[in-house]
């Protein structure tokens, strides 16, 4: 009963589940070595007017250009609220922006290394609305902000991305 029940708020009050798909470029010092990737992921979203909040996971690889064996792994949990400004029933264009938790591992020939980082992302969305459910497409900017022994250093990935949620 209290699953019925929970399921009919889902539905009524405008959570939705997701995925999407992109591609990722690699910047700085990698762009030399590695190819851009594809980017898979899933998300949980909740919609109301021009407002979303939304919980994704993504998952990308970074393969290396040549024939040596390098390559960088990447997983990323993400929280994201997106304002709609210009917002129609069916369509609008938003700005996500949200924290981001990245587990990362870099592999080459037989040595491996794991290790997260925080960081934030930001993003211009254009959105359309079938009912309470959403195609998306845009840019989304991952920047990761970590402690070197000179201070800061920030990494940026851009990504390309498209994602359908629906209301079940």
């Amino acid at each position: 009963m209290a699953n019925l029940v929970i399921l009919v708020v889902s539905i009524v009050s405008g959570f939705d589940i997701g995925g999407h798909l992109g591609t990722a470029f690699p910047t700085g010092g990698i762009s030399r070595t590695c190819r851009m990737s594809t980017v898979l992921g899933a998300q949980l979203g909740y919609q109301k007017g021009r407002t979303r909040w939304e919980f994704a996971y993504s998952s990308f690889t970074f393969p290396t250009k040549g024939l040596n064996f390098y390559e960088i792994n990447l997983h990323q949990l993400a929280l994201t609220y997106r304002y709609e400004f210009f917002y129609q029933r069916d369509w609008g264009v938003g700005l996500d922006i949200g924290p981001v938790l990245g587990f990362v591992q870099r592999r080459a020939s037989q040595r491996s290394e794991k290790g997260r980082s925080g960081g934030f992302h930001f993003g211009l969305i254009l959105a359309q609305h079938q009912g309470r459910s959403l195609i998306s497409a845009g840019l989304d900017n991952t920047l990761f902000a970590e402690w070197g022994k000179g201070g800061p250093v920030l990494t940026y990935f851009p990504i390309l991305k498209a994602g359908v949620s629906y209301v079940f």
